[in-house]
């Protein structure tokens, strides 16, 4: 199968596209700005070059610069001015309907030049966040699109880069080089947030669609290890999401229905007469399936529905800076009833009543602005909310319910985050910056422990806390081929009084144009589930304790060598070597435990826990890319690696999730055909194939005992083989195929994506069945059609 994928690859790649003289335009605008201090640099020169157009401007007094009656089609931007290193980037003008919108900033270089050349001939691997050396990836809007099986999920998308693995189809959890899933921090315009998914459950990262739209993302950075010092909380990964800014000239807008929801997104500049200043975003999102429940027609019960939200206002300030109002929020819910005839019972879910529902929002004002010509201050206020309702019960004898489970959470944050940018020479910048969270929860969770009694309070808890953060970063320039940088992030957790210092150092060599070495070392320590904190026990003479109120984080220690070549302009070569020693792993308090956190992806968990377990994540990335040009693009990712814990027991053992090794190929190519109507009006006609293959290992469990679990009719586990066994290797193929008409003024789209297009049978898990007293296999996802239909006028 690995070898069809890539055949059929290169004999797409061989087809050239065809170009006619006349073509559907658009403007591509954007600003430049001092990477350290936001100042605005005039007297830029910026190039936009593609294959048939080559245009250069210089950026004026604010540091704007515009390119009008650009074809539609993919450009390489660079900019060169004297004293400032030049910046490369990838543009796609994909859109007849819509205007390019580019923010870029530079850097100063130590040494003034006395000559500027402007060349886009190599671009190299540039992130956003200046502090962040290592294990760092810039992503877009573009990348979620066009990327098969994503679904505009920065999540899904994720998959492909190296060191990342999906924990699954029905969810859009990752486990990154080993870790947990839970182990994921998202960032929103600075602050901490909630999962941004529908259907998370309490403790997880992740969930089953993404509440974040691809049509009001921003250029975000993603982080796999050894992060920079402004990142706490954080044990496997960062997603840092900036949302991007309404087009503040024209306004825009977007339908789109596809099956997942139907989607509307509009843009624009507040006032027409005052196009230029201040502009809105905001895209509404709602499930395809509630649409067409609502419309009267019968679908299956347990349908999952949901409905989102997404906004950003963006106010430019008279005296400089600006004040943003930016907000995501998702409400999401599952309502499964059990068959009222028991003649049709064929397992325990069809005698299982089963309700979900989750919210989740973030809303805030930012405000950022330069002070004087070396210092950049920004600070954001915002009120976040996460939370999840759980109710499950069976019918028992002449259909009597008796309740299972009955789970509420809810957890609220009031956050403030400030930071100040401040350059003190061309070698010399330093970041310091301060979080203020108040945290509000309200968690109540009551289990059935004996079948047939009733329920048992686990959680009962509401209260509030403080978690403060601080850190501070440096970034010294040695010289123009070598840079290092130190820091330290400082977290203080109120409702216990635990705390911790984190170091942070890395160093950045280039000593040729087209190779660079890398090496970072951090610490990183990562909150538990609140759940598992205020977990309740009953002990004999004493009452209701709760045993881990008082636990650590869990932390890490990261180190990072990395290697980036690019042998031709297009290409670019990149190889990690990482190694995390992880340490003060929750475990259970009994001696000859195998259990350990490590494992768990979401949940909390309610016995007796110590920071006592410890971990071990190491392996090798290698990424090979070819960026898009001459129509078509390369992605090509394996990573190999080793997890291992050890729990109270002292034993070593593979992790859940040592696959030991993932192999991505993504790879896609347009074709372009061009043509006028009979009115002379340019039409563009646009074809693009992409596909996808990934190979894995699959997961580990512990075996199950089945004389056992046929003598006890339930299932028994061989716990002394704890994750010994292995799930067969996970093997999936996804296109996805557009169709994209371009006229002047607005453009249609139709898309398909085939999940699991060859219909291969992964294997989900094993378990044993007690009504059919079998053991019984699970898969995931058999093929999946999503089509979708999008305008953009």
């Amino acid at each position: 199968m690995m070898r069809c994928a890539v055949g059929l690859l290169l004999a797409l790649l061989g087809y050239m596209p065809l170009w006619a003289q006349v073509l559907p335009v658009q403007t591509v605008r954007g600003t430049v700005t001092e990477k350290e201090t936001g100042n605005s640099l005039p007297g830029v020169v910026v190039l936009l070059q593609g294959e048939n157009f080559s245009q250069n401007t210089v950026s004026d007094g604010q540091g704007n610069f515009r390119f009008d009656k650009v074809p539609v089609g993919r450009y390489r931007l660079a900019t060169q001015i004297i004293g400032y290193e030049s910046f490369i980037t990838e543009v796609a003008v994909n859109s007849a309907a819509k205007e390019v919108i580019l923010q870029l900033a530079l850097t100063e270089q130590i040494r003034q030049l006395a000559e500027v050349e402007v060349r886009s001939d190599r671009q190299g691997s540039q992130v956003l966040n200046e502090m962040a050396t290592v294990s760092t990836r810039t992503f877009s809007a573009a990348t979620l699109n066009r990327y098969p099986a994503s679904l505009g999920d920065p999540a899904r998308m994720a998959t492909a880069f190296a060191g990342v693995n999906g924990a699954g189809d029905f969810s859009n959890e990752i486990i990154i080089r080993g870790n947990a899933p839970n182990g994921l921090l998202w960032r929103l315009e600075g602050v901490e947030i909630p999962s941004p998914n529908h259907f998370t459950n309490e403790g997880a990262s992740g969930g089953g669609v993404s509440i974040l739209s691809a049509q009001v993302l921003g250029s975000s950075d993603f982080m796999t290890g050894a992060f920079a010092a402004e990142y706490g909380n954080a044990i496997s990964g960062v997603f840092d999401i900036n949302l991007r800014r309404g087009n503040n000239t024209r306004r825009e807008f977007t339908a789109q229905v596809s099956g997942i929801g139907v989607e509307m997104a509009a843009e624009g500049p507040f006032s027409r007469k005052k196009a230029g200043s201040a502009s809105f975003l905001v895209n509404y999102r709602y499930s395809t399936v509630d649409l067409v429940r609502r419309l009267g027609i019968e679908l299956p019960d347990g349908t999952l529905t949901f409905q989102d939200l997404s906004f950003n206002l963006h106010f430019p300030l008279k005296k400089g800076g600006t004040i943003a109002v930016f907000g995501i929020g998702g409400l999401s819910a599952q309502k499964q009833l059990a068959l009222r005839d028991s003649a049709r019972w064929r397992n325990n879910s069809d005698r299982t009543d089963r309700i979900f529902d989750f919210q989740m929002g973030a809303t805030g004002i930012s405000h950022q602005a330069t002070i004087g010509k070396r210092a950049f201050f920004r600070q954001t206020l915002a009120l976040t909310y996460g939370g999840n309702g759980e109710y499950e019960a069976r019918l028992g004898a002449r259909y009597v319910v008796q309740p299972l489970r009955d789970n509420n959470y809810g957890e609220q944050r009031l956050a403030w985050a400030g930071s100040l940018n401040y350059k003190l020479s061309p070698r010399w910048t330093v970041k310091t910056g301060v979080f203020i969270n108040r945290l509000s929860y309200d968690l109540t969770t009551k289990r059935q422990n004996t079948p047939g009694r009733p329920l048992v309070t686990q959680l009962q808890e509401a209260n509030s806390a403080l978690l403060l953060q601080a850190y501070m970063q440096w970034k010294f320039r040695i010289s123009e081929q070598l840079t290092a940088l130190a820091g330290a992030h400082f977290t203080h957790l109120g409702f216990n009084g635990r705390q911790v210092t984190e170091p942070r150092l890395s160093l950045r060599w280039q000593p040729a144009e087209n190779h660079t070495f890398m090496a970072a070392y951090g610490r990183h320590s990562r909150m538990l589930a609140l759940g598992t904190y205020f977990a309740q026990q009953q002990v004999r003479n004493v009452g209701t304790v709760q045993p881990n109120k008082n636990l650590d984080f869990t932390k890490a220690e990261h180190w990072v060598a990395a290697w980036e070549w690019q042998p031709q302009p297009k290409w670019h070569t990149k190889m990690e070597l990482y190694y995390q020693q992880l340490f003060s792993v929750p475990v259970r308090t009994i001696r000859n435990s195998n259990f350990s956190l490590i494992n768990q992806s979401s949940g909390f968990v309610s016995d007796s826990l110590t920071n006592r377990g410890k971990g071990r994540n190491y392996g090798m990335e290698l990424t090979v890319e070819r960026q898009f040009d001459g129509q078509w693009y390369l992605l090509n990712t394996l990573s190999l690696y080793d997890s291992r814990y050890a729990g109270a027991d002292g034993i070593w053992r593979n992790t859940r999730f040592n696959g030991r090794h993932v192999w991505n190929i993504v790879a896609g190519k347009d074709f372009i055909k061009n043509k006028t109507d009979r009115k002379g009006r340019s039409i563009q006609r646009i074809i693009s194939f992409n596909v996808r293959s990934v190979w894995s290992g699959g997961f580990r469990y512990t075996p199950i005992d089945e004389a056992r679990s046929l003598r006890d009719n339930t299932e028994r586990r061989i716990e002394s083989q704890a994750f010994e066994a292995q799930l067969p290797d996970y093997f999936r193929l996804d296109f996805r195929i557009s169709f994209r008409k371009n006229r002047p003024n607005y453009s249609r789209v139709f898309s398909l994506d085939l999940q699991n297009a060859t219909n291969h049978r992964n294997v989900a898990r094993y378990y044993y069945d007690s009504n059919r007293r079998a053991m019984r296999t699970e898969y995931w996802l058999p093929i999946l059609p999503v089509p979708a239909w999008r305008i953009e006028f």
